[in-house]
């Protein structure tokens, strides 16, 4: 009996493991050749940050991506499965900044940059409806280059003054959740705002391209 019982535990975390759930996703496990791919057909990448020990990662795997519509709305994307024991997973879980599983991001091709991010599972309905709500067509995209993100408005304000001053250019001046960030420009490809932000860099300014 002992036998029978540790044989249904171990079938039991196998079937249940993000591993043996995947074979229904529609995920590369390759982030590199998703990557290429998405840049290629110039798609959105949508990233499902997840670990074997991820309990709330196998819920979604058994039940949200089941979902037919949630399923529909993945083909807009190039869907990629990233596994933070692997050793791509581990750069790329600090490249993105993914401290909470699962961590769920939309990420522009172009720029490499993301786009909405969940750090939360998500069942079929809710994850219908962000995909849904964030995601644009890449047509519509626009781009732009962040110098500057502060805590405390003052010294925003200065660096503001500071960097147009500079560039003799105008720099906009956003709140997002009483934090405040520097934007400059509102480029129409990720290829200009590139070009544009070599020219910061030669002048000691640094930035990080972002999209719209």
């Amino acid at each position: 009996m002992r036998l029978v019982f540790l044989l249904a535990i171990t079938h039991f975390f196998i079937s249940s493991s993000p591993i043996a759930a995947q074979h229904t996703w529609p995920f590369s496990q390759n982030y590199t050749e998703a990557f290429h791919k998405a840049q290629q057909k110039k798609s959105l990448l949508y990233l499902h940050f997840t670990a074997s020990w991820c309990m709330p990662c196998v819920w979604m795997a058994e039940n949200t991506y089941q979902n037919e519509q949630v399923l529909s709305q993945l083909k807009s994307f190039i869907p990629v499965s990233i596994d933070i024991e692997s050793p791509e997973g581990k750069i790329l879980q600090d490249k993105f900044q993914v401290e909470i599983l699962p961590t769920l991001l939309i990420v522009n091709a172009q720029s490499e940059q993301p786009l909405a991010r969940k750090e939360k599972s998500l069942s079929g309905v809710e994850l219908n409806a962000w995909l849904t709500e964030v995601q644009p067509t890449q047509d519509s995209l626009t781009y732009f280059i962040e110098v500057g993100q502060y805590s405390n408005l003052t010294e925003a304000f200065e660096a503001q003054n500071t960097i147009q001053k500079i560039l003799q250019d105008k720099i906009t001046l956003k709140e997002i959740d009483a934090l405040y960030f520097l934007q400059l420009g509102n480029y129409p490809t990720a290829e200009t705002a590139q070009y544009k932000l070599a020219q910061l860099l030669d002048l000691g300014i640094n930035g990080q391209i972002k999209s719209f």
